[in-house]
C-alpha cells in the first residue's frame, strides 16, 4: 500500500469513526428523550387507570343502588296492586247479585 492510499484509508476511518461517535451521541440523546417521554406516558396512564377504577366503584355501587330502589318499588308496587285487587274483591263482594 503506498502512502498516500494509507492515507485516504486513514482519513476514511477517522471520517467514519467520528460520523459513528455523532451519530451514537445522537442516538444516546434520543434516548434519554424517549426515556423522560415513556416516563410520563407511563405515570399517565397510571393516573388514568386509577381515575378508571375509582369510576368503575363509584358506578357499580350506584347501579347496586339502583338495583337495589328498583326491587324495593317493585315490591311496593305488587303490594298496592294486591291492595287494589282486595278493595276491588271486596266492593263486587257488597254488589247484589254478588
Amino acid at each position: 500500500m503506498t502512502p498516500e492510499e494509507l492515507n485516504r484509508t486513514m482519513e476514511f476511518i477517522i471520517e467514519h469513526q467520528a460520523k459513528t461517535s455523532a451519530n451514537l451521541d445522537q442516538i444516546s440523546e434520543d434516548f434519554v428523550k424517549f426515556e423522560k417521554w415513556a416516563k410520563t406516558i407511563l405515570a399517565r396512564l397510571a393516573a388514568n387507570h386509577q381515575r378508571m377504577a375509582n369510576l368503575i366503584t363509584i358506578q357499580s355501587s350506584r347501579l347496586d343502588r339502583a338495583e337495589a330502589e328498583d326491587r324495593a318499588a317493585q315490591r311496593r308496587h305488587e303490594a298496592l296492586i294486591k291492595e287494589m285487587r282486595a278493595g276491588f274483591d271486596r266492593v263486587l263482594e257488597r254488589l247484589p247479585g254478588a
